[in-house]
C-alpha cells in the first residue's frame, strides 16, 4: 500500500466564504489550500482521498479536528470557534492548520484556515513634541488593538537618538526613551501585522 500518495482534498463549506460551491483543493508540495471562513463559529467538511491509515490534528486550539484514525478514502468535519469581537476584546484575523498525516508519518500535508476578524485601525497625531532632557516619554496612539496585540505590533524610529520604543502595556500608546538633546526630529513609525500577514502602520514626527 503505497503510504506517500499525496493527499487530495475536496472541502465542501458549510458556513464558510463561497458556501454555495464545492470546490477541489488541489495538493502542491506539502500546502494543501487556503481555506477562508467568516468570523462567527462553523464548520466544513473535508474528503481525504489517499490509500492507507491517517489521521488529522490542529495546533490551535480554536480548531476542532476528530482525533481517530481512517483509512483510504474518507470525510470529516473541521469545526472552528468564533473569531468575533467583544466589548474590551477585538479579534482581528487569524490562520490555523489543519495537519493530514499518514500512520507512519512519512507523509503530512496541511490545509490552512483563515478566519476573518476586524480591520485595525492605528492613528498618531501629526506632530509630538518631546523633552529636552530626554528620558522616558509616551506618545498617544489611537487604535483598536490592546496589550494582547504587543507581540504582534513592532516600533521604530529613523533616528538613534530614540534608544527604545514599543507598544505600551496599557496599549493605548508608545513608550519610548529618547536621549538629551535639542533642533531635532524623527519619525516614528507603528506596524501591526495580523495573522494572515498583512500590515497596517501609522506614523508621527517627534520633534525635540
Amino acid at each position: 500500500m503505497n503510504m506517500m500518495k499525496k493527499f487530495g482534498i475536496l472541502v465542501a463549506a458549510a458556513i464558510a466564504l463561497g458556501a454555495c460551491s464545492q470546490e477541489v483543493i488541489v495538493p502542491q508540495g506539502r500546502a494543501l489550500g487556503v481555506k477562508e471562513v467568516y468570523p462567527a463559529a462553523g464548520d466544513f467538511s473535508v474528503f481525504v482521498s489517499t490509500e492507507g491509515v491517517w489521521s488529522v490534528s490542529s495546533s490551535e486550539q480554536w480548531i476542532h479536528v476528530p482525533g481517530d484514525w481512517f483509512r483510504d478514502n474518507h470525510a470529516i468535519i473541521v469545526s472552528y470557534d468564533s473569531n468575533e469581537s467583544m466589548v474590551g476584546a477585538p479579534r482581528f484575523n487569524r490562520l490555523g492548520h489543519v495537519i493530514v498525516k499518514t500512520y507512519d508519518g512519512a507523509a503530512a500535508d496541511t490545509l490552512y484556515v483563515r478566519q476573518r476578524g476586524i480591520e485595525p485601525f492605528l492613528s498618531m497625531d501629526a506632530e509630538n513634541a518631546i523633552p529636552q532632557a530626554g528620558g522616558r516619554c509616551y506618545i498617544p496612539v489611537y487604535t483598536n488593538l490592546t496589550s494582547n496585540q504587543r507581540g504582534s505590533v513592532s516600533c521604530t524610529a529613523d533616528a538613534g537618538w530614540i534608544l527604545s520604543a514599543e507598544f505600551g502595556r496599557e496599549g493605548q500608546g508608545i513608550s519610548l526613551e529618547a536621549a538629551a538633546g535639542s533642533g531635532r526630529e524623527c519619525r516614528l513609525v507603528m506596524s501591526f501585522t495580523d495573522g494572515w500577514g498583512r500590515v497596517s502602520s501609522a506614523e508621527t514626527t517627534i520633534r525635540q
